[in-house]
């Protein structure tokens, strides 16, 4: 190390540790809750509207966080209290969740965009965006094209999807990058 330069301490993790996550008050670092996850967080999406009102109840400002292990926990934000936990699994295979979103409108889906590992004989990679239902912790909708997710962005009202791929390519004569950027207009269609 060179002299004068202070040692930087580096958090150091074990099986015995345990994800958390805390609200804490910018202006006085007063710690307003804290709440425990049963693995680490992957993605996280905030909910970008305040207190609303669904069939009489209000439903809180809610914090949507993708956990290692393929759970999704929903958190309510004035507390930090667990309102949902669903799975993200798809069939056989797991969804590894890179990005989230909350969608706009009345039926406020929550995007998630991620790889998914077939469990065919080839064990392809997809990458997957899928909407849910929170309230009944259900997949509602799911697009896939090939490939792994390398990056992804939302629009701030979670209609819009940016994500950057890398295809699996095994032919070496492609003069190709293996890489490709998509730009989503997410939407649910409605039937009648």
């Amino acid at each position: 190390m060179a002299e004068g330069v202070p040692a930087m301490a580096r958090p150091t993790y074990d099986d015995n540790s345990t994800p958390t996550i805390v609200n804490t008050e910018v202006a006085t670092g007063a710690i307003q809750w804290q709440a425990d996850l049963a693995a680490a967080p992957l993605a996280l999406a905030l909910d970008r509207s305040s207190q609303i009102v669904i069939k009489g109840m209000i439903r809180p400002p809610q914090l949507a966080v993708a956990l290692s292990n393929h759970d999704v926990v929903v958190l309510n934000l004035n507390d930090g209290s667990i309102l949902k936990t669903f799975s993200s699994r798809y069939g056989k295979s797991t969804i590894r969740t890179s990005s989230m979103a909350f969608g706009d409108g009345p039926s406020k889906p929550l995007w998630t965009v991620g790889t998914r590992y077939t469990a065919d004989a080839e064990n392809r990679t997809v990458t997957s965006v899928s909407a849910w239902d929170v309230v009944r912790g259900k997949r509602v909708a799911t697009a896939e094209v090939p490939g792994q997710i390398v990056s992804s962005g939302w629009n701030p009202w979670g209609t819009q999807l940016a994500t950057i791929r890398h295809i699996n390519t095994t032919a070496l004569s492609q003069k190709r990058l293996p890489w490709s950027f998509h730009l989503w207009d997410i939407k649910i269609g409605r039937t009648k």
